[in-house]
């Protein structure tokens, strides 16, 4: 499955439990989560307890964490910036 492809509203943004802190883009699957490390060009298909396991949702996460979504690309910039790359 091909993350670029869908609706913006149902990606969000979610960050590993440890260091070194990775934010990934993930959207939820009948199966599970799929996530998406920026950096890589398959996304991962994890099940729910995997998932719960290694990473934190934005919206679940405590202030001080949340600061470390500043500076980080939303997934519509994200995709925005690659598919300009495939042009």
């Amino acid at each position: 499955m091909d993350i670029t492809k869908l609706n913006p509203r149902n990606v969000i943004r979610a960050i590993t439990l440890c260091r070194p802190y990775a934010v990934v883009y993930c959207a939820k699957n009948s199966d599970g989560w799929l996530v998406q490390y920026p950096d890589k060009a398959e996304p991962e298909l994890m099940e729910k307890k995997s998932f719960d396991r290694k990473f934190c949702l934005e919206s679940d996460c405590p202030p001080r964490v949340k600061e470390l979504f500043s500076g980080i690309q939303t997934f519509s910039q994200w995709r925005r910036a690659l598919t300009a790359g495939r042009d």
